[in-house]
């Protein structure tokens, strides 16, 4: 009877019955991926804002190290920039010190901005202590920019 039988039968058995491997394969790897996924665009999302505050304080600090420059001035420049940005900057914390001294010392401007992890916050916030202050999730992204004065 099995020289009846032809040869893609077998092939054909064997491909059928692998079928069902290869959805328990993609059921187990998929969530993986997608969580690999979401994790690059959530980190790219913190990196972009913490640029953002990076260079919000470089910009408010060439300003800060004119001698005709009110420290109003520098945050309002700051505040700008963190709006055109898409950024409330009432969530960020903007500090400058040294505005006052002599020619040649140094001004120092920083901004500080919360940011939450839409998709991957509950995950991090087992691995983070909560603060109290912040959501789950939440870090806080530093730019700081120190330039001598002019």
């Amino acid at each position: 009877m099995s020289a009846l039988r032809s040869p893609g039968a077998d092939r054909r058995r064997r491909t059928h019955s692998e079928a069902g491997q290869s959805l328990v394969e993609l059921a187990m790897v998929l969530p993986i991926l997608l969580v690999l996924l979401i994790g690059i665009l959530e980190f790219g999302r913190a990196w972009n804002v913490r640029q953002v505050a990076t260079h919000s304080a470089r910009e408010g600090a060439r300003l800060a190290i004119l001698a005709t420059s009110e420290e109003e001035d520098v945050r309002a420049s700051i505040e700008a920039n963190l709006r055109r940005a898409g950024l409330d900057p009432e969530r960020g914390e903007i500090t400058i010190s040294g505005m006052e001294d002599d020619f040649g010392s140094p001004v120092t401007v920083g901004v500080r901005y919360p940011f939450t992890f839409t998709y991957l916050g509950p995950i991090l916030a087992f691995l983070d202590a909560d603060d109290g202050d912040e959501p789950p999730g939440t870090v806080i992204l530093e730019g700081q920019i120190a330039m001598l004065h002019e």
